[in-house]
């Protein structure tokens, strides 16, 4: 029997809760950002589920204490995602039913394979939205250059948490994970990749040299 989770931990260093509502500041200004002005390397649209949102753009705005956390954590990535799950989007993959979801996938593809990243929870995430972690049993998963999809294969559900606001987790995205939205109302959070080099035990180990987690 395991003592633990495998797949997440709660960060209780309050320097990275104490962030939510910088993360917040920031959606709502990338929400105002120009589309003409949005190309990688400042902030990068991510179609129908957010941004990527790069440290030129974050030193130009005065996020000194988001860029604090890369100081400290010097392991991540030069770049945030925002995430968020609408459930008005009317998608066709879903056969035009509310998007209420990130179906089964994982975080890295053929051009990318990050193993754990830090989420802040930021807008609605509470225990009406629900992240499970599977073990692919059928079919064959279809790998992108940044995703590998799995939505449509035979799974078997190996751990389930719940998000909650103002609640920061290190995140393993390199199992296959999906993420429901049961509510009415848009979810949001922050996602700090590691560094594709990172393995998940190494980031866990990091974080706890830290005093972190």
């Amino acid at each position: 029997m395991s003592s633990g989770p495998t797949n997440f931990h709660k960060i209780k260093d309050s320097k990275f809760s104490q962030l939510t509502d910088t993360f917040i500041s920031l959606y709502n200004n990338i929400l105002e950002y120009p589309q003409d002005k949005m190309r990688k390397g400042i902030v990068k649209p991510l179609p129908r589920i957010g941004y990527m949102v790069y440290e030129k753009y974050l030193k130009e705005n005065g996020y000194q204490d988001i860029l604090d956390i890369s100081s400290h954590v010097k392991e991540l990535l030069p770049v945030v995602r925002l995430l968020h799950t609408e459930p008005y989007l009317e998608l066709p993959e879903f056969d035009y039913a509310k998007f209420t979801r990130f179906g089964i996938h994982k975080d890295s593809g053929s051009n990318f394979n990050p193993s754990a990243s830090i989420n802040w929870p930021l807008i609605n995430c509470n225990g009406n939205s629900i992240t499970k972690w599977y073990n692919i049993t059928s079919g064959e998963p279809v790998v992108g250059p940044v995703y590998t999809d799995a939505d449509h294969c035979e799974v078997e559900e190996i751990e389930s948490t719940s998000l909650i606001n103002r609640q920061p987790v290190l995140f393993r995205v390199d199992k296959f994970h999906s993420v429901d939205n049961y509510t009415e109302n848009k979810r949001v959070i922050a996602a700090w990749h590691f560094k594709e080099d990172v393995s998940w035990d190494r980031a866990v180990s990091i974080m706890r040299e830290l005093n972190a987690l």
